[in-house]
């Protein structure tokens, strides 16, 4: 295969298949702006978009991630910055995945029409029930942090030592897992 894999496939030949966002939305000081580069302008948004085109890329993936603490620590997409991903994803025909984990993020997510939340979970307590309802109606669909751990025993000491006991307990009882 060598180094042209896309022309090789494009030959009809067998191979992999990948899907892929590219590299993701991250704002300046933001989560993971240290190892991605930032967006801070409408123009970088615009170059963004051309990167993943080239890529092959099959969505897009925003950072609207605050932090894990107990306060948020990380900027987030300004308003701005949001509207143009959402204009350019649609031009594009591009899904949104959007990883947050805090309910005021997740309705960011929401905001922005996004396919997907990925890396989405419920550290700082339950959601609302409003939040709940606008989640089903919307269609999105939550991958969380949790399904990547599903592999592991519930019993398992480092499984017991991260994962709080009601979230545990729910993954015991699969009916408690419907929304109402």
């Amino acid at each position: 295969v060598g180094h042209d894999t896309q022309g090789w496939l494009a030959a009809g030949h067998a191979g992999p298949r990948f899907l892929t966002l590219g590299p993701g939305f991250v704002t300046p000081g933001g989560y993971l702006s240290d190892s991605v580069p930032s967006v801070t302008t409408v123009d970088d948004v615009e170059a963004q978009f051309a990167r993943l085109q080239s890529l092959g890329a099959v969505g897009v993936k925003v950072f609207v991630e605050r932090g894990f603490g107990l306060r948020p620590v990380w900027p987030i997409p300004s308003p701005e910055i949001r509207a143009a991903i959402v204009r350019s994803a649609a031009v594009r025909r591009l899904p949104i995945y959007v990883h947050a984990e805090r309910e005021a993020d997740m309705t960011v997510a929401l905001d922005m029409g996004a396919r997907a939340i990925v890396q989405g979970c419920f550290y700082h307590g339950s959601t609302s029930e409003a939040f709940v309802r606008r989640m089903a109606e919307s269609g999105t669909y939550l991958v969380t942090t949790f399904s990547l751990m599903d592999a592991h025993p519930l019993d398992d000491p480092l499984f017991r030592g991260t994962v709080p006991a009601r979230e545990r307990a729910t993954a015991r009882d699969p009916p408690s897992r419907r929304l109402p």
